[in-house]
């Protein structure tokens, strides 16, 4: 199987603008949704086919659905709600979050 392409199209695209909508860096998101570090950079570049429960995870986290993450299927959720829910996750925003969450060039440490 080639796994350097997504099975999931535009997965990673939607996880990432969620995760800039709520502010915070791809290694938060790995941490809000019980991932090992750099997880998230590989899913947003489609270098990685997340398992399901990864999936969950990152839905929990961003207060998205899998419908949503996987296919676009329904609404996405707002501002509001993806920094409700990352507060739910234990997140909170620091100065480097912000400034890391904004740069597309951020990787796996």
């Amino acid at each position: 199987m080639d796994t350097t392409r997504s099975i999931v199209p535009g997965l990673g695209h939607r996880v990432r603008s969620l995760r800039q909508l709520g502010g915070i860096s791809q290694r938060s998101l790995d941490r809000a949704a019980g991932l090992h570090q750099g997880h998230v950079w590989k899913i947003e570049r489609g270098a990685e086919n997340p398992e399901l429960g990864t999936v969950l995870g990152l839905a929990r986290a961003l207060g998205a659905s899998v419908g949503y993450l996987a296919n676009a299927e329904g609404a996405p959720p707002s501002g509001e709600e993806v920094c409700a829910a990352l507060a739910g996750c234990g997140v909170e925003l620091h100065e480097s979050d912000s400034t890391d969450a904004a740069a597309d060039g951020e990787v796996a440490r």
